[in-house]
């Protein structure tokens, strides 16, 4: 037989040919194993990463590559902020006054950071903080005048309170009286007040203001605004003398009551308007022409800093005939503790009865122990 054809017949022994297929099967897996092998060699792997924060210690596996916000996810981790809250209520004043902290093992981070197989994630959470207090004295201001003055007034004196409050939401934590404040009050005190409407007059003022110096009697004078602007240097004189002024309309209207804002703010805030335009004194007073009243004539007078002033005492000078004897006699019946007196320097054509009752009343009433005063004057010491 020949030598090729022995090697077929040995190469279809059954045997032989489990061999031959058995290598190629082991080299089709091992092609298939290295295939595997590096596909696999290809993916990103994943990172195990330790994520500390408050009540969280775990870790988790996010891609190679990813940031510490993936980690925290991961973990279900929540950056806290500190607030700032307030000292008396506990209101948020800011949500972020101590913004949370990030590290990677010892150093600060983002959550942008990227990060690697078996790191640490730190997550350090704000702190509420409460805000700061000072303590502050403030005044306590007394209560109001009232609304029109009869009598002679007391000036309230105001109180002091220390509190304890927030420097950021100004809330009050705690307060203390170190001093009440002390209303004003009608004087009981044996004192009057004069009053002199209707001037400037180029006559009879400077005679009224004589008979006062003379007396050593301070006075309010209540000046219609045409009249001022008539005879400026003489309310300049009455200024000069140690005398007040008294708003009184710009031209007498007694025709206020019930009529509409615009004029009101005409009368009175024009007549205060002339006393500035003279460079005088704003006036302290509003008397009313007429005594009338309403509550929005008040509300004006009121808005311009200026105190509705009434009176009394009404001695009647204006009337026709009226004599020295008769006002007086007015003055004296009516006259008490405080009693605010009404006369005139002005409006009319002759004023000397009304010079004279005053040097009598001036003295009758200082003999029985009066003194003389401002309409709104200073509580006494001891008082």
């Amino acid at each position: 037989m020949a030598p090729s054809e022995a090697m077929s017949r040995r190469s279809a022994h059954p045997v032989l040919r489990l061999v031959s297929t058995c290598s190629v099967f082991g080299l089709l897996a091992a092609a298939a194993f290295v295939g595997t092998y590096r596909y696999v060699e290809r993916e990103d792997p994943l990172v195990a990463v330790r994520v500390v924060g408050t009540g969280v210690d775990r870790w988790v596996h996010i891609d190679s590559g990813e940031p510490v916000a993936a980690a925290l996810l991961e973990a279900h981790v929540t950056q806290v902020d500190g607030q700032l809250l307030s000292a008396q209520s506990g209101r948020v004043l800011d949500p972020h006054h101590d913004p949370a902290t990030l590290r990677v093992g010892d150093r600060p981070a983002r959550l942008a950071t990227v990060l690697t197989a078996r790191q640490v994630v730190r997550v350090v959470d704000g702190a509420d903080t409460t805000e700061g207090t000072r303590t502050e004295v403030i005044e306590v201001a007394p209560a109001p005048m009232p609304d029109v003055l009869r009598h002679v007034q007391e000036r309230g004196v105001p109180g002091k309170t220390q509190r304890v409050v927030g420097v950021e939401s100004g809330e009050v934590v705690s307060s203390k009286v170190l001093l009440s404040p002390i209303d004003p009050r009608q004087t009981t005190r044996k004192v009057v007040a004069f009053t002199f409407d209707d001037g400037p007059s180029a006559t009879w003022t400077a005679v009224v203001l004589a008979k006062l110096k003379e007396k050593g009697v301070k006075a309010t004078f209540c000046e219609v605004g045409q009249e001022v602007d008539a005879h400026p240097e003489v309310s300049a004189q009455v200024v000069a003398g140690g005398h007040q002024l008294c708003n009184h309309t710009v031209n007498h209207d007694e025709g206020m009551k019930g009529a509409p804002q615009s004029q009101l703010d005409a009368q009175i805030g024009g007549g205060a308007k002339v006393f500035v335009d003279h460079q005088l004194p704003n006036p302290a007073y509003f008397r009313p022409p007429g005594g009338l009243l309403s509550p929005e004539i008040k509300a004006t007078a009121r808005a311009l800093g200026e105190q509705t002033l009434y009176w009394k005492v009404d001695t009647e000078d204006w009337r026709k005939g009226a004599d020295a004897l008769t006002i007086s006699r007015h003055l004296l019946d009516q006259v008490d503790p405080g009693a605010i007196i009404l006369m005139h320097d002005g409006g009319g054509k002759d004023r000397a009865a009304t010079v004279e009752a005053l040097g009598l009343a001036i003295d009758y009433l200082r003999a029985r122990g009066y003194a003389f005063t401002f309409p709104i004057t200073k509580r006494p010491a001891k008082a």
